[in-house]
Parts: structure tokens; C-alpha cells; sequence
């Protein structure tokens, strides 16, 4: 693999206050049977490094992050014909512009967004609100992993990791159901040779107009492990990737990333501001290394890692319309009153972290048949090549982050993801 040098990526990182992170992409997509790319492509990345403390934090830990970036990473993505049979999108066109009537909602959040109502966190919703989204189609409690396939193929990223499939997930309790939640563990056995995992692919396939929402309350961390949440269509990159969180071993900071084919990038919108750091504007796969382009959430904290867990995690949701493509992050206890009515209004919602102008990237040209992700893999082309860099060989006292993995299933205790649902909007 080639990977760019180090004085290049220093230029890029020393200039902003956190990396680009990118996802495996080229996954089959529902009844479309999508294949990935031929084992020949590289897919690179710039990656963030992890960091020992919140970004709000005291500027002496923004420049300890700083000295802590990594690499440039290729990935490999190999050819599969594994394919999930999805339920039919909806052929209907626009709502009809509002929605009328009392929801009642069972999210017990509290809304501190200005432009958002907000509501008591003990008190369920009873608002009403003047929106053109309608709820599609809910990912929720004990019937979650009916709008998923299981992923059981090889890694394509190289982790030291064994997705099964649902049967085995059921059986040896990496997954799991509440009325309420889906939970998505790895094996904590001690020795195991590639440890054991899940990777879920979304049956409903979604395009432009759409509106997806993620609630998890814990997420996994930990040196060694690699997990994402993103989303992905049909003949990468001409499909595009929507790398909405992801990251590596211990970080605390999440990025957002497009990957595109050539022609697509970032550019800044005053009538569409975002408050996270640009990395990189090239988005396309071609003449950029395919780093993609990257917002980082430089003004959150807690939107990774540990610091998501102890709060309880958050909401994520990603909006693609003819404007643009943008992803917001709302920690527990400040999620609109309107999204958990589930009558989002997001032109009312604070900035997003992360947004990508139509002005420079169309994202009806870009975009489309684009299916929701999960996965938890360890160590392969990115976790492993940043262990030494990432200060995880020196905490865990392993040279080699295989190794680590293979010999220290307890060590992974805190590598599941709690999910509270994924819906999906349609305008």
C-alpha cells in the first residue's frame, strides 16, 4: 500500500484543531446486489487522532491532540457479491408540506437549541410542529435488528475480527433486545484468533430528501477497537460514502467525511454555515489520495468515545437535500423538542458541525441508494497502523494491536453499541 509522507499530513494537521476520519465503504446495497470495489483500489484516509481530554478544555490539551495525529491510511476494498434484500422504499413524492395533530413522544429529552422548543426532560412531548418531514421508517427496541442484515465476510479493512451472522450474534449473545433498545456487543473470550463481531447493513435503501437519525447511548471504545456509523451506496465511489462517526482506540472527537467520485467539493455557504473545521475540500477518490473532505467537531464535547459514553451519548442525524448534505450532533439532554416529537424542523436547529454545499458538490449527482452502516472491527489499515502513534502500545504494554486483541478479549468490555433506534425522514 502507498501512503502519503508524514510532512504533507503534518501541514494539514498542525492547521486544524482535529483530523478527518473515514469509514470502509462499498457494501452491497439491499435488492441493488452493489458490489464493493475490485482489490486493486486503495482507499485512503486521513485519520484523528485520539486525545486525552474534551476539545473545551484548556488550549495546552488542543495542542497535545495536535501532536497526536496520524498518518494517511490506505483501505482495501475487495469485490463481494454478498447482497441483503431490502424493504421497498417508498415511490411517493414531497409530504405535504406540514404535519398536523399532537404527537406524543416517549424521548424524555430537553431542548436547549436556539430556534428549537423545547420541552421538560420528565415530561413527553405534546407539541405540534409545522414541518415537511414525516417519519418513513424506525429501527427501534425489539424488532431493531428486523431492518438489518448481517454482514459475515471477510473484513474488508484487514481487522483482526469475525463478523457472524445473525444466527451466531443471537446465539452467543452479541446481540441483544430491550423493549427500548438494541444492543451490539463484540466476544470478550481471552484468546481468540480474530475476535468476534457484528456488522449490520440497513434493508431500507434512501435518497435525496432524506432525513437519518441516530440515538445510541453508548458507543464502543477502547485501544484496539475501529467502530463507525455512516452510511454508503452502490458502486463505490460513484454512489458516494457518508462517513457520519467513526474513529480509533481512545479518541474523544468525532469528524464527518464524504467520499466522492472527481467533482465534488467542500466549500464554505454563508447561507448555510457550519460551526466544525474543514480538513480537507477535495471529496473525490481521484487526484487527493481519496482523504475525502472533513468537518471535525471542534466546539462539542463528548461527541466520541468515552466522554459520548459517560454522558449518555446523543443524537446524530444527517440531513441530503438539494442544498447539501449535513450532519448535526445533540448530547443528551439538548435534543430538539421537535425531533423527539418526531416532526424535525432542522432549519430551526443550531449550526450543523459538518455541512457540504450543493455550490460545489451536487449531491443529486453524487448520491444515491444509500443504505445505513454499523460495525465494530479492530486494529486492520487504520487502528492498527496508528497503534504506536495512538499511545495504546506504551498503556497496554502490547507491541502489536493483533496481538493485543487476540489475547485480551476481557479488555473489550466497553466495545458494544447501545442503540436506542435509527429512523429515517422522508420530505
Amino acid at each position: 500500500m502507498q501512503f502519503s509522507t508524514i510532512a504533507t499530513l503534518s501541514a494539514l494537521f498542525f492547521t486544524a484543531a482535529a483530523g478527518v476520519q473515514a469509514a470502509p465503504s462499498a457494501h452491497a446495497a439491499s435488492h441493488h446486489n452493489v458490489a464493493a470495489r475490485s482489490p486493486g483500489s486503495l482507499h485512503h484516509k486521513l485519520s484523528a487522532r485520539d486525545a486525552s481530554s474534551p476539545l473545551a478544555q484548556a488550549a495546552h490539551n488542543v495542542a497535545k491532540k495536535r501532536a497526536k495525529r496520524t498518518q494517511k491510511k490506505c483501505r482495501l476494498r475487495p469485490t463481494s457479491s454478498l447482497s441483503a434484500t431490502a424493504a421497498p422504499t417508498s415511490t411517493s413524492g414531497s409530504s405535504s408540506g406540514s404535519v398536523s395533530g399532537t404527537v406524543s413522544s416517549t424521548s424524555n429529552v430537553t431542548s436547549t437549541n436556539a430556534g428549537s422548543s423545547a420541552q421538560p426532560s420528565s415530561t413527553p412531548s405534546t407539541q405540534t410542529f409545522n414541518t415537511p418531514w414525516s417519519l418513513e421508517v424506525k429501527n427501534q427496541g425489539r424488532t431493531f435488528f428486523d431492518g438489518w442484515t448481517f454482514w459475515n465476510a471477510p473484513d474488508p479493512t484487514h481487522g483482526t475480527v469475525n463478523y457472524v451472522d445473525a444466527g451466531t450474534a443471537w446465539n452467543t449473545g452479541l446481540i441483544s433486545v430491550t423493549d427500548t433498545q438494541a444492543i451490539m456487543r463484540v466476544s470478550t473470550e481471552q484468546y481468540q484468533h480474530m475476535r468476534q463481531s457484528v456488522r449490520i447493513h440497513g434493508k431500507h435503501v434512501f435518497n435525496i430528501n432524506s432525513l437519518l437519525v441516530m440515538d445510541a447511548e453508548h458507543m464502543p471504545t477502547g485501544c484496539g477497537t475501529w467502530p463507525a456509523w455512516w452510511a454508503n451506496g452502490p458502486n463505490w465511489p460513484a454512489g458516494g460514502e457518508i462517513d457520519i462517526l467513526e474513529g480509533v482506540h481512545d479518541s474523544d472527537t468525532n469528524s464527518a467525511t464524504l467520499h466522492t467520485s472527481y467533482g465534488c467539493t467542500a466549500v464554505s455557504d454563508a447561507n448555510h454555515p457550519s460551526s466544525g473545521q474543514l480538513i480537507n475540500a477535495n471529496c473525490g477518490s481521484s487526484g487527493s489520495s481519496n482523504t475525502g473532505c472533513g468537518f471535525a467537531d471542534v466546539t462539542s464535547q463528548n461527541t466520541y468515545g468515552a466522554g459520548f459514553n459517560s454522558a449518555k451519548g446523543g443524537v446524530y442525524a444527517m440531513q441530503w437535500v438539494d442544498s447539501g448534505i449535513s450532519v448535526w450532533f445533540f448530547p443528551r439532554g439538548a435534543i430538539p423538542a421537535d425531533l423527539a416529537a418526531d416532526q424535525p424542523m432542522p432549519w430551526t436547529w443550531q449550526h450543523p458541525f459538518a455541512h457540504w454545499s450543493a455550490s460545489g458538490c451536487s449531491p443529486r449527482d453524487f448520491f444515491r441508494d444509500q443504505i445505513a452502516i454499523f460495525d465494530t472491527t479492530f486494529c486492520g489499515d487504520w487502528a492498527g497502523a496508528t497503534w504506536g502513534s495512538s499511545g495504546c502500545a506504551q498503556k497496554t504494554g502490547f507491541e502489536s494491536c493483533e496481538r493485543y486483541v487476540r489475547e485480551n478479549g476481557s479488555a473489550f468490555s466497553e466495545a458494544y453499541w447501545t442503540v436506542n433506534y435509527v429512523k429515517y425522514f422522508k420530505q
